[in-house]
């Protein structure tokens, strides 16, 4: 099975923290892929959206699918989710007490 995985958050939280291997490609640009996206002729490949939470990964799979791309899958939970599964006994991550949706919910001691 080969994956891409497409995170289209902010370029800020992207460089804060990302699953290895992800491309950032923010919201707003999404549109600018579709035909690279389309011309992919790897058999059986999936495109995992990543955002924060899902808000904005669902609008980009809105999109992508809407433009029939195949395989558009969204991570589940996000970020803030794989972090809370993943990252839990990672030294000097600590979940923020309060976030809105789509706000990165964790405190890096640097980039990882």
């Amino acid at each position: 099975l080969i994956a891409s995985i497409i995170d289209v958050r902010a370029e800020a939280d992207y460089n804060l923290f990302h699953i290895v291997n992800a491309v950032n490609i923010p919201l707003a640009e999404i549109k600018s892929i579709i035909p690279s996206l389309l011309a992919d002729q790897t058999p059986n490949k999936v495109h995992i959206i990543v955002s924060n939470n899902e808000t904005a990964a669902t609008e980009a799979w809105k999109i992508l699918v809407a433009e029939a791309v195949p395989n558009v899958y969204i991570l589940e939970g996000g970020i803030n989710n794989w972090i809370a599964v993943f990252g839990e006994d990672e030294d000097g991550i600590s979940p923020l007490a309060s976030a809105v949706d789509e706000m990165l919910r964790f405190l890096f001691p640097a980039a990882l």
